[in-house]
């Protein structure tokens, strides 16, 4: 009984409540306002084609008046009403008008990246029917073009656009999507296991105090959509974002668009599924100008994904959203706003819907997703209600998948996933108040190198080459009390340390008083006397779970060149199935593999039988549940191969001041040089008796040469002072 009454007070205060926008009006009415009258269409009873009719049914052709439009456009009024035909009645909205570009706001293209692009002039408005408090209405006006949605529980959403033919600049459609003949077939490969433990229902702030900025990237396709024309993109991007960003105000979240980059060049994402992507996309771009970004494309129901839930303030605030254009000469607007807000929803920290984490009790809000295919269940809880056709779902859940229900825009989020979202943003100490005098981080591409038992050096990348200071904090588990020290070298010397002992350095942008950008972190463990007995352990040591979001790889050579490094397990618990310790046979992680391990059997040992001595460790944990890890320990038997005996080669002077000079009686094919955490510093191909290596420009300390011959290799260690 319990339950039962939870879900129906739940389903109740999703579409009973009032949302910010109609809260705006009815307070601009209680004023006594003036809202300026337009009627900008005129129905068509005679449209050029018919060919939208394949499409959708129901659908009125509307003629625009272009003369009233350029009215609107150039009184620019900040209270409008607008008259829209439908089903043979006119639907009156009520809108104020609203800001959706961030001040300072850039455009961009792949021809041209370093020149901001000029920015075409728009009006963007939001509201509700009039009358009408628990509908939700976006409406966007450009120079002789307009667009816009109306939500509500007679039609669901009901789309006006232009229709898409060649040449047609006066003929609109408006029709609803649920009289579409097509399927919406959007799913989202969001991992699952990145949503947060809690069941518990947040505590809702009426309003979020900071603001999300959003950088968007546009593939080529969708530039080849908006007729090769640049500005047009962006005038498709400025205008589904206004009702993106009216879903949000809605329940009171904050969010701008800070930045738009157009693919007019032929762009490189491709693949079979949205995580490909994604991942391409961050590797394209692993900084940009915004607090979170999306790459937004046309790549044939793909459906979207965001690299985690609650990806704020990290380096996982990047997602990918496949989206529509139009069908038959219909535009597709509303399932693009769904992808689009949905996948910005997991960023901000939402799941979804249909999975096991509301209520209090880890049950699910509502069924759609399972009831349209099994297969969707996120968890273990009974399956929820699915909502009546009525009354539909909310942007969190796959009800769109449901015969007759889909998605309701004027439900918003729902309560409890508006709730977590608003936690999130105001928690988060990344974001500004304002989306205007923001501080987003440009650093990237940090690692830590020439790892030494009490020195490291650590270095990054910049996208600002103009910046000279930086902050940098070093913990020690739990990688959480830190401080922050200012910096103005890079790359840096990292002094003072212990060995054998894991560290995670974070970098960051240095910001304005108030603010602080997101950093950028990378784990490393420094070197020690492995032949005399250390300790192995994950980063949580002995006493200690790992961490979630761990990937990292760590190089243990022998003490002395003629040894071989040996691991033992003692313990191990790993979480099985999703998180792995991969153990290479050699110095990188392209040496053959020895093991890999996850659960809790106790394997091993594992010994090298490489030239070098070294075994190479691969460690990587995914977005939730850990465990306790391992212990072991290492040791070093004499490494006996025999090959290495019948090479005859020399190396001096050791230590060197910069050049090393190698001679041989073998041909050496290749000479690399690893860094003693085994990152590969430097390689070339020698084929030849006698070889130089230049080690002028390495920092001070210990390398490992590794001589690649036609059979077999050898490895030595080389003091650069």
């Amino acid at each position: 009984m319990k339950k039962t009454l939870l879900l129906l007070l739940t389903g109740f205060s999703v579409f009973s409540q009032t949302g910010k926008v109609a809260e705006r009006i009815l307070e601009l009415d209680k004023q006594r306002v003036s809202f300026t009258h337009y009627q900008p269409f005129t129905v068509n009873p005679n449209p050029v084609s018919n060919e939208y009719e394949k499409t959708v049914d129901n659908a009125v052709i509307a003629t625009l008046d272009q003369s009233v439009a350029n009215k609107i456009f150039t009184e620019n009024k900040d209270y409008i009403t607008l008259d829209v035909p439908y089903n043979n009645k006119i639907i009156t909205l009520s809108l104020y008008k609203a800001e959706v570009l961030a001040e300072g706001f850039e455009l961009r293209t792949s021809g041209a990246p370093e020149v901001k692009q000029p920015v075409e002039t728009g009006h963007f408005y939001r509201g509700i029917i009039k009358g009408d408090s628990h509908s939700l209405v976006s409406f966007n006006f450009f120079n002789g073009q307009m667009n816009g949605i109306i939500s509500g529980r007679e039609f669901r959403n009901l789309v006006v656009n232009r229709l898409n033919i060649k040449g047609n600049a006066l003929d609109y459609i408006i029709y609803s999507d649920a009289k579409l003949k097509i399927d919406n077939s959007f799913t989202c490969a969001v991992d699952e296991k990145s949503a947060a433990n809690s069941g518990e229902p947040q505590q809702r702030s009426a309003l979020s105090n900071r603001c999300v900025s959003v950088y968007f990237e546009i593939d080529y396709d969708m530039f080849l959509a908006n007729g090769s024309d640049v500005a047009q993109t962006n005038v498709w991007m400025a205008s589904a974002f206004n009702n993106v960003q009216t879903l949000y105000n809605n329940d009171g979240i904050s969010v701008a668009i800070k930045s738009v980059y157009v693919w007019t060049t032929p762009d490189p994402y491709q693949g079979d599924a949205s995580w490909q992507y994604l991942q391409q996309f961050h590797a394209q771009r692993p900084v940009f100008n915004g607090d979170v970004g999306q790459l937004v494309g046309i790549d044939s129901g793909l459906g979207g994904v965001a690299a985690v839930i609650d990806g704020l303030c990290s380096d996982n605030n990047y997602s990918y959203s496949d989206v529509y254009f139009d069908f038959n000469t219909v535009p597709v607007m509303s399932w693009t706003i769904e992808v689009i807000t949905h996948e910005l929803g997991h960023l901000l920290g939402s799941p979804h819907t249909h999975g096991c984490y509301w209520n209090g009790d880890f049950t699910a809000i509502d069924g759609c997703a399972t009831t349209a295919n099994p297969a969707y269940a996120e968890g273990n809880c009974p399956v929820g209600e699915v909502p009546l056709p009525e009354v539909g779902g909310t942007i969190m859940s796959y009800c769109h998948l449901v015969d007759g229900v889909g998605i309701n825009f004027a439900n918003g989020f729902g309560p409890q996933p508006a709730a977590r979202i608003l936690q999130n943003v105001n928690n988060s100490g990344c974001l500004s108040s304002d989306c205007i005098d923001t501080c987003i981080s440009q650093v990237y591409n940090l690692e830590v190198t020439n790892v030494s038992y009490t020195a490291a050096m650590a270095s990054w990348t910049d996208a600002d080459v103009t910046n000279s200071s930086w902050e940098m904090a070093l913990s020690t588990y739990p990688y959480e009390s830190v401080n922050w020290t200012p910096i103005t070298s890079n790359p840096y010397m990292i002094t003072g340390l212990l060995p054998n002992t894991s560290y995670t350095v974070c970098v960051r942008s240095t910001c304005p008083s108030g603010l602080e950008a997101a950093p950028k972190c990378y784990y490393f463990t420094t070197a020690a006397d492995f032949c005399a007995g250390q300790p192995f352990t994950d980063s949580g040591g002995p006493d200690n779970n790992y961490s979630n979001y761990e990937d990292w790889v760590r190089t243990v050579f022998p003490t002395n060149p003629n040894d071989k490094i040996k691991v033992t397990f003692d313990s191990i618990a790993i979480e099985d199935g999703w998180d792995y310790l991969y153990i290479f046979n050699g110095p990188n992680v392209e040496s053959p593999v020895l093991a890999s391990i996850t659960g809790f059997d106790v394997v091993g040992p594992f010994e090298s039988t490489d030239a070098s001595g070294a075994l190479t460790f691969q460690f990587e944990a995914d977005t939730n549940t850990t465990l306790a890890g391992w212990q072991g320990a290492f040791s070093c038997l004499n490494l006996n191969t025999p090959e290495n005996g019948l090479i005859d080669y020399s190396y001096f002077p050791n230590p060197t001041t910069g050049i090393l000079s190698i001679q041989s009686k073998n041909e050496i094919q290749s000479i690399a040089v690893y860094s003693l955490d085994g990152k590969l510093l430097d390689e070339i191909r020698a084929k030849q008796f006698d070889a130089k290596m230049d080690l002028s420009s390495y920092a001070a300390g210990t390398y490992v040469c590794k001589l690649q011959f036609a059979q077999t290799s050898t490895s030595f260690k080389v003091v650069r002072k």
